[in-house]
């Protein structure tokens, strides 16, 4: 009991853990170890990752059910792991605490980490059942942070260490001449930090080291494609933002009969959902669906939000208090509700472009961001308020708080520049019914991977089903000095880009996004009389889904699969622009013949921005 109330800290974000999270969501983490009983990290890795897309072991057994092999990488396993060897404190019958507890890890758990630190390929660990592990694995780096190799019991399992792998240990500066003997050996390095508990841009040492790691972690993912990894500033606002001011009374996850803790848990839920909806409409581009939001971090901490405003009994407090509906917030917010069901709402920017879904970067930069920001701040409690405007007297909070507008500013700008959507990786059996042979992108990195890879290989013409078609103008592999290399062919439900894309010399059709909800990108080789398809990206997407969970389809009976979808929205998009019922009838034997008509005309209309020949057409069907 005495453990929990030390270590049941809530809603806490630290820098370092949210940058730890961003690491493993988007792939440059296969595994964290985590030797504290408290349950931070968690929550961030929670937020950040989202359950069921990673998985946790605290307990013998948790991950005999879940280990699955990456299908794409079999030496990998599907999902990034999150272990506590130590315990957790929500689960209290977990807790090793003692030396002879340390040393009664279970079996399969010690099994597990020493495969990682060896570098056990993912097929060989779950095809050894209870079998040791060899010494000789693939290339591993670790990276320790915190407790400096004092563990012991974690020590241990070093003795089968490969010495081709690389060990980077974090040390204070305090305690550098404290040196474990496992940093002897000359292929561990230790990386002595600055331990001051606050500088003046609010952070510690070892939050300002991960943010170091961050940025070289970006820059050699960045392959010569330009294939950028989403930021880490909106991790900043927040673990800014939202910082305690006295670390003597952090946020506990039990509930309180304290009148001043409660209200400090109905404003922290509050200004946490404000701040959150805020960076979905940027990130949205303008655009709120209640339901999306409710899915989402902006959901959650709306959640608790009522759930501690039901806490606090009838009185003063409560009455001074009040809550109101996520209607009357995203109005407060300049949104504007643009149909009957309340489901959707379009920032006041948009109010009068009733036909489009997106604001333009000019319009974001021009007073959206600057509005967005001021409305969230009208609205936001008297202690976030003070950190956002630096309007504390204290200098130390003035030093601290200088720059946390600009950061703001600085965030709504990198969540309109990135993409709207959150890559979640889906499982196989998500698309049984759909497709015989898979595979899931595991982030937004390795979907632009993918993506790059398409468009560079060798085909006729690329037809693409989006959301505004916007990224095809900005891939240079696709458009070149303002026009398209190839035939290209889109269809959009935003009509915002269609005229830079026209002039681009590509064929555009428009299908509003309620009639479709299949994205996908397919490359193929036409023939007068044929096609083939060579490669094609697909996932689906309702209601402007913040999530979207692309496998890329290479079996010959997939395409096929892909390219019927593809025939019914160009047919429908077609009758659409002509004013006419977007009704198809279409018999299968006529499927393949549409399609051969689709893709010449497509070819023949926009080969002149891709300097070859108009292709022979076949006789009207």
């Amino acid at each position: 009991m005495a453990l929990r109330k030390q270590c049941d800290f809530a809603h806490y974000p630290s820098l370092t853990y949210e940058i730890l999270a961003h690491m493993m969501k988007h792939g440059f983490l296969d595994a964290v170890i985590n030797f504290n009983f408290d349950e931070l990290l968690d929550q961030a890795i929670e937020a950040e990752v989202g359950a069921g897309r990673y998985i946790r072991i605290v307990r013998d057994g948790d991950f005999n059910r879940e280990l699955r092999i990456d299908q794409a990488d079999q030496k990998r396993f599907d999902r990034p792991l999150y272990i506590k060897p130590h315990g957790t404190v929500s689960d209290p019958a977990s807790l090793r605490f003692t030396r002879e507890a340390y040393f009664a890890i279970p079996p399969d758990t010690t099994r597990l980490l020493k495969s990682l630190i060896c570098g056990t390929p993912a097929d060989k660990y779950l095809d050894s059942g209870l079998k040791n592990t060899g010494s000789k694995g693939l290339p591993v780096c670790i990276l320790v942070l915190g407790h400096a190799l004092e563990s012991f019991e974690f020590n241990k399992l070093f003795l089968r260490w490969n010495p081709e792998n690389s060990m980077y240990v974090t040390k204070l500066k305090q305690d550098s001449k404290k040196i474990s003997k496992v940093l002897q050996n000359a292929n561990i390095k230790s990386i002595v930090i600055d331990n001051n508990d606050i500088n003046n841009s609010g952070k510690n040492g070892l939050q300002e080291f991960m943010e170091d790691l961050w940025k070289i972690i970006a820059i050699k993912a960045k392959p010569p494609e330009g294939i950028d990894v989403r930021g880490i500033q909106r991790h900043k606002l927040i673990s800014g933002l939202f910082r305690p001011t006295d670390e003597t009374r952090l946020m506990r996850a039990e509930k309180s009969n304290s009148s001043k803790k409660k209200l400090a848990r109905l404003n922290y839920f509050k200004d946490r959902f404000l701040v959150e909806s805020m960076l979905s409409i940027a990130k949205a581009r303008g655009f709120v669906n209640l339901g999306e939001l409710n899915r989402g971090r902006a959901g959650h901490y709306f959640t608790c939000l009522r759930e501690a405003w039901e806490e606090m009994k009838p009185g003063k407090l409560r009455e001074s208090s009040p809550i109101d509906t996520i209607d009357t917030y995203l109005k407060g917010l300049g949104m504007v509700r643009r149909d009957p069901s309340r489901r959707s709402y379009w920032h006041e920017s948009l109010s009068n472009s009733p036909g489009r879904k997106a604001l333009t970067e000019s319009e974001f930069r021009g007073s959206t961001r600057a509005t967005l920001l001021e409305a969230c701040t009208a609205l936001l409690s008297k202690n976030r308020k003070v950190k956002i405007l630096n309007l504390s007297k204290n200098r130390k909070d003035k030093k601290l708080n200088e720059s946390m507008y600009i950061l703001a500013a600085d965030t709504l700008d990198a969540m309109f520049d990135g993409a709207d959507v959150e890559v979640v990786p889906g499982h196989l059996a998500d698309f049984q019914f759909d497709f015989s042979s898979v595979r899931p992108v595991h982030s937004f990195a390795h979907l632009r991977s993918e993506t790059s890879n398409l468009v560079k290989g060798e085909y006729d013409v690329l037809v693409c089903v989006a959301e505004s078609g916007e990224w095809l103008l900005y891939n240079n592999e696709i458009v070149k000095d303002g026009k398209a290399l190839k035939s290209v062919g889109v269809i959009v439900a935003d009509p915002t880009h269609c005229v830079a894309l026209k002039k681009a010399g590509m064929k555009v059709m428009q299908l509003p996004w309620h009639q479709h909800n299949r994205h996908m990108t397919i490359s193929l080789n036409v023939r007068p009389d044929t096609f083939e398809a060579t490669m094609a990206i697909y996932f689906e997407r309702r209601h402007r889904s913040s999530r979207i969970s692309p496998v890329v389809l290479e079996n010959e009976s997939d395409l096929k699969s892909v390219m019927q979808d593809l025939a019914e929205y160009w047919l429908k998009a077609e009758r659409h622009m002509s004013g006419l019922s977007d009704e198809i009838i279409l018999p299968p034997d006529q499927v393949e013949k549409e399609l051969v008509r689709i893709l010449n005309e497509l070819k023949a209309s926009t080969c002149i921005s891709c300097n070859s020949p108009p292709p022979n057409l076949p006789p009207p069907l």
